[in-house]
């Protein structure tokens, strides 16, 4: 087999110079004044889209809203409508081996007197709903 013809099977590299046509001198040279122009010129103000997201808006996330709201008011209401249970006290629940740096200590940050149990005290208010 000739040399010529031994070249001929191996494959064919070239090579590409890729031009950048967004910086340097290749882009107007240095002038970025029809910068603007030329990245959104060729999109069209598309004015029935944003109509479009707005009605699915008021027709899905409307009602979906008052929906959850109608659920969370109704679990609300059937838990209240419940007995509070009375509080056991287990040595392991309610540790306090330092006390907390806002208020008297013994209350954690968010307290809800009546439905959250005090260690040493109980629950401080009844329910009132």
């Amino acid at each position: 087999m000739t040399a010529s013809r031994a070249l001929s099977l191996v494959p064919k590299v070239r090579g590409y110079n890729s031009v950048r046509q967004s910086s340097g001198m290749n882009y107007g040279s240095w002038n970025f004044d029809n910068h603007k122009k030329t990245l959104f010129g060729t999109l069209k103000p598309a004015e029935n889209v944003w109509k479009t997201y707005r009605k699915i808006f008021y027709v899905l996330s409307v009602p979906t809203l008052l929906l959850g709201a109608y659920i969370a008011w109704k679990d609300h209401s059937d838990h209240l409508s419940h007995k509070r249970k009375d509080y056991v006290e287990y040595d392991f629940l309610n540790v306090r081996k330092s006390p907390f740096p806002f208020g008297d200590g013994n209350h954690t940050l968010f307290h809800n007197p009546s439905e959250q149990w005090v260690p040493g005290v109980g629950y401080e208010k009844e329910r009132s709903h």
